[in-house]
Order: structure tokens, then sequence, then C-alpha cells
């Protein structure tokens, strides 16, 4: 039996993001544990929630993880989201629509530390561009909020 630490990932749901965050679990070695969780824009119906029972319901799926053993939560937002243009319109700018994604994944983190105050986080931005509104042409990750250092905690799966 292989230790492997248990990871919670928040990501949004859309289709577009889903190769790149299998591709990033893959990387990090976590594909075959990582327990995902994507609703719609991510985190933003955690840190900026749209009905009243948003929170409850992801926060439900941060226990659900937690009693299977997660230790560490990567909150994974991406530019150009569908989800967040729809709750805030259109962006003036990049910088602006990556702030306010920043804003939402520390948001998150605190709703969640506040109940699980043991758990580590992340945070990854997904720099998509896409041609028109077509599939991405090209990602680029930004470590928003790096994992802490020597706090990887092993698991038996």
């Amino acid at each position: 039996m292989e230790a492997t630490e248990r990871v919670f990932v928040l990501h949004c749901f859309d289709p577009d993001l889903r190769p790149i965050v299998m591709g990033l679990l893959a990387e990090l070695g976590i594909e075959k544990t990582a327990i995902c969780f994507n609703p719609a824009g991510g985190c933003k119906d955690l840190a900026a929630p749209t009905l009243d029972s948003d929170t409850g319901y992801i926060m439900r799926q941060v226990h659900l993880a937690v009693e299977l053993g997660a230790t560490h939560v990567i909150v994974l937002n991406h530019t150009d989201c569908r989800a967040y243009q729809k709750a805030f319109g259109q962006f003036p700018s990049k910088e602006k629509e990556e702030a306010l994604h920043k804003k939402h994944m520390e948001k998150s983190e605190a709703i969640i530390r506040a109940v699980y105050p043991r758990l580590t986080f992340e945070h990854r931005l997904a720099r998509l561009e896409r041609a028109s509104a077509e599939r991405p042409t090209s990602v680029e990750f930004v470590t928003v909020k790096p994992r802490p250092q020597n706090e990887m905690v092993p698991v038996a799966v």
C-alpha cells in the first residue's frame, strides 16, 4: 500500500478547465487520490454566494472530504470564468478580474479554516486565453498562495 496525501480540490465546473485540472493533479502526483468538487465558479459561491444555501452546500462537501481524510485544500479559480461574468459582469481589466479571484480564494480559505483550522491551503489561478468563444488556446498557472512547506500529511489508501 502506497502512502499518499488526500487533497480536496475546489475548482470551477467549466468543461474546458477539467483537462487542465486533471493535468495539474497528475503533475502533482495526486490524480488518483484527490477529492475534486467543482461548482460553477469554483469558490465563488463560498466567497460571494448567490443563494443562501450555496455556502452550506460547499461546506458539506468540505466536511465529507475531511471525513475521507483530506488534510490539504487547493482552491483553483480561472480567468474568463462565465460564472464570474454572469455574477459580476465583464471585468474592465484582467488585473481587476484576477484581484477578485484572489480576494475570493482568500475569503474561501478563511471560511473553511474557521471550521477546519488544521487544513493547509494553496491557491492557484489558471489564466486562460481564448481566441474567441472556443476552447482555451493557452493556459498559465499562477500560484497565488503556495503550499506551506513541510505540511504534507501521508495517509494510507
